[in-house]
């Protein structure tokens, strides 16, 4: 690093500056993301929503008159189509928002490591800055597999079908 006065101080500003716009241009990107999803998610729910009062409507005009399926459930053979895909799009969207916490995080992290980057005096405090950096990063990569690998599999526990009972 150059000394505080003159480049070095230019260049540590510069970098700050730098730090601070992508940043903020993060911020943005984050804010415009999460209103796209939630504006995904309702019109998927409106749509869904729509679709089960269609087939619930068409089911009940083509019902026999014993009424449903073999265990009392709507649908063939009791198998409720609807019910599978809102427990499926549950359990994908718990997945997507594990996995965008996670680099919601990373993403963070980072750019507080590069803002400190630029705040290092000299070699030696920049060099124990990407050192602290990569630690706690590789730290928090590992507990964030684990987060995910659990959630995932308790999701695909949830959907799995139930297994019949054995005589």
């Amino acid at each position: 690093m150059a000394s505080e006065d003159g480049t070095g101080a230019r260049s540590r500003r510069l970098a700050e500056s730098g730090v601070a716009r992508a940043r903020e241009a993060y911020e943005a990107y984050a804010e415009a993301g999460e209103r796209v999803v939630n504006a995904f998610e309702a019109s998927a729910a409106q749509t869904l929503s729509g679709m089960r009062t269609f087939a619930e409507s068409a089911r009940s005009a083509m019902r026999p008159a014993s009424g449903s399926a073999p265990d009392g459930r709507p649908g063939a053979h009791g198998y409720d189509a609807f019910e599978a895909a809102t427990r499926t799009w549950a359990g994908m969207r718990e997945i997507a928002q594990a996995m965008l916490i996670a680099s919601d995080t990373n993403v963070r992290a980072t750019l507080d490591c590069a803002e400190n980057l630029a705040r290092a005096e000299d070699p030696s405090a920049f060099v124990a800055v990407q050192a602290r950096f990569f630690k706690e990063q590789s730290a928090r990569l590992t507990q964030q597999m684990i987060d995910l690998q659990q959630t995932t599999d308790r999701v695909a526990r949830d959907l799995a079908p139930a297994k019949p009972d054995a005589p």
